[in-house]
């Protein structure tokens, strides 16, 4: 292995100097609104400082990108990855082969301009990324895969040699020279452009069209284009502007979620699951067999009617997707579901719901969620113009209630827990008995009067760990669950409903 200190790929040079760029935007616009916008009697003067100045600070941050490149190295000894980099105050950083859980690579529009890749190594437990290179040729990213990729042996408790661990680089057409990989699934034209139309992401593209137009609003109503939409507008209707915005931001969303989840791509290399997604940012994550915890499967309200669902994976240590959740395809078949859980996370099982909650229980979703809502409703109606509409709200909430109720469910097998759960979405949890990191139940005055509980269950998915639960279940049916897990028995007890 290679013992000798190496450097990024010069062309880091332009991400550090955007780095320094993002950190100092706030700064940069202060000095050119206060120069550019003030009130000068010599605009010569106003122009030669503003120049000046802009001048003064591409030269300073250009010899930041550089001194900064070349006091970032690395090298690889002994199984061990040693980074040290910054300017002034030097950081360093080991990280052994056995404490790395995934080497992950990114391509950007530059990246892939240049030939490079951004290449993250994560660790169990932490919180973001332990090491970055953001700028590395594609044959240094596999040199350094194949340098560490002995912790797949060590984990599976197979011995192995050097040489069998080796795998040369390969600087071909390849983007990532890989063994060949066998299962491979690959999203198809289509159900990329089904996962985006249905992805509900409209909220956050509406949301960030407000920002964006709160921030502009005072020169957008100078311009003519502005003026003139207005006024046709105000000839037709408010409805229609109202309907543009919304079909825009779902646009968009739409949008947004073609360009991150473009040639998505699963395929299964030994104990690793390899996705490969992005049009513009190209993304390769790796996720090793023994650090996933659970099986997140998602059926969407929207994506119901076609019989598809999504299909996350909940794994330890630092993940890509808040939740430490992250999806493993974006869209299955539902009739497909058990045969892809065999084919690429065979050690979770299809399970069907054997238990569900008792009638007695549901009044514990309904009573609360109505007294909140008539509170809410009742002034609304009584003080506002065309409030009455706010009575409706009760209804909303008791409907989501009755569907809270009817869709908890759980099912249990000699090592495996399937919980389901949610309203208008709902969710199944497939957990081995051995990934359970804490479960048990608690109860509310209410609950303990009717003999009802709490089951909560966690996973050790990050620092904070991730919680799932389900409400108002019979006491015995909690303590069923909990027993199960506590005691390697042979078989845990049905508890009908």
């Amino acid at each position: 292995m290679s013992n000798v200190r190496q450097r990024l790929h010069p062309f880091s040079v332009v991400f550090f100097i955007l780095r320094s760029v993002k950190d100092l935007i706030y700064p940069l616009l202060v000095f050119l609104f206060t120069t550019v916008f003030r009130d000068e009697p010599s605009s010569v003067g106003k122009w030669l400082w503003t120049g000046g100045g802009l001048i003064v600070a591409v030269v300073l941050l250009v010899a930041w990108g550089v001194f900064t490149w070349y006091r970032f190295t690395y090298q690889i000894e002994d199984g061990v990855l040693h980074v040290e980099h910054g300017l002034f105050v030097r950081k360093t950083i080991f990280i052994s082969r056995d404490r790395i859980q995934s080497i992950d690579l990114t391509e950007g529009i530059l990246h892939r301009l240049a030939g490079i890749a951004k290449l993250q190594v994560e660790t169990a437990g932490g919180k973001k990324p332990e090491a970055i290179l953001n700028a590395v040729s594609k044959a240094e990213a596999a040199r350094i895969k194949s340098e560490l990729k002995l912790l797949d042996q060590v984990n599976s408790g197979r011995a192995t040699t050097a040489a069998e661990a080796t795998v040369h680089a390969d600087t071909s057409s390849a983007a990532y020279p890989v063994a060949a990989e066998q299962p491979k699934r690959k999203l198809s034209t289509g159900k990329l452009i089904l996962f985006g139309a249905t992805s509900g992401s409209i909220g956050v593209t509406m949301s960030l069209l407000l920002a964006l137009y709160s921030q502009v609003h005072n020169w957008l109503k100078e311009t003519a284009v502005f003026q003139m939409v207005m006024e046709l507008f105000e000839k037709e209707s408010l409805m229609w502007m109202i309907i543009v915005v919304l079909v825009a931001a779902w646009v968009l969303a739409v949008l947004g979620t073609v360009l991150k989840y473009a040639g998505f791509t699963i395929s299964k290399n030994g104990n690793k699951l390899h996705i490969v997604r992005g049009l513009l940012e190209r993304k390769q994550v790796t996720i090793p067999m023994s650090r996933i915890q659970a099986i997140r499967i998602v059926e969407d309200l929207l994506r119901r009617p076609f019989g598809l669902v999504t299909v996350h994976v909940v794994s330890a240590g630092y993940g890509m997707e808040k939740s430490q959740s992250t999806i493993l395809f974006p869209l299955v078949a539902k009739s497909e579901l058990a045969a892809f859980l065999q084919e690429y996370v065979p050690q979770f099982e299809w399970l069907d719901i054997g238990s569900t909650l008792t009638a007695r229980s549901r009044k514990n979703y309904v009573i609360p969620r109505l007294i909140i809502g008539l509170l809410i409703s009742i002034p609304v109606a009584l003080r506002v113009p065309y409030g009455s509409y706010a009575l409706l709200l009760p209804l909303l909430l008791v409907a989501h209630g009755l569907l809270l109720h009817r869709n908890a469910g759980w099912a249990v097998s000699d090592h495996q827990l399937l919980l389901r759960y949610g309203g208008l979405n709902i969710t199944r949890l497939f957990v081995r008995k051995n990934r359970i990191q804490s479960c048990g139940y608690n109860q509310n005055p209410f609950q303990r009067l009717n003999g009802l509980a709490t089951y909560r269950l966690s996973l050790a998915s990050s620092a904070a760990g991730a919680a799932f639960s389900i409400r108002h279940q019979e006491e015995v049916q909690s303590r069923a669950l909990v027993d199960w897990a506590r005691k390697y028995q042979q078989k845990p007890p049905r508890i009908e409903s």
